[in-house]
């Protein structure tokens, strides 16, 4: 759940980690609707050089693919963490696979969202309405 003091009303700056390019250009033209920020990300190396570029922007929502190549989304979120970059960031799951749902939620992750995207559930997710959605 998203805690009080999450403001739907400030802009929020969204990462995305997939190497699907039809799933970044719908975070990208839903996010060009919205007050919000949109980085949008391949691959584990990509994540890499953009942390290590060290661009001054807080991150408030990082959606990583489960299923990417070479690294896959529980390596990237361990990365992220170990590592403790986006420290106020939530880490939303994204697959395919439904049945990955809990083991998203074993490994850390504060929601989860299935494919084929629903506009209204990213939207939901943005928004703090709703976070676990399939």
């Amino acid at each position: 759940m998203i805690e009080e003091g999450w403001d739907t009303n400030m802009m929020k700056n969204i990462l995305v980690v997939d190497d699907d390019i039809s799933t970044l250009g719908i975070f990208r033209t839903l996010c060009a609707n919205v007050n919000t920020q949109f980085i949008g990300l391949q691959n584990f190396r990509q994540l890499q050089i953009y942390v290590n570029m060290k661009v001054p922007l807080d991150i408030d929502i990082v959606f990583i693919d489960i299923k990417l190549p070479i690294h896959d989304g529980y390596q990237v979120l361990d990365w992220i963490t170990n590592y403790a970059l986006f420290p106020d960031a939530l880490f939303i799951a994204i697959s395919a696979n439904h049945d990955e749902l809990e083991k998203a939620q074993s490994a850390g992750f504060h929601g989860f969202i299935g494919k084929p995207f629903k506009i209204n559930n990213l939207s939901d997710i943005m928004t703090g309405t709703a976070l676990w959605v399939i």
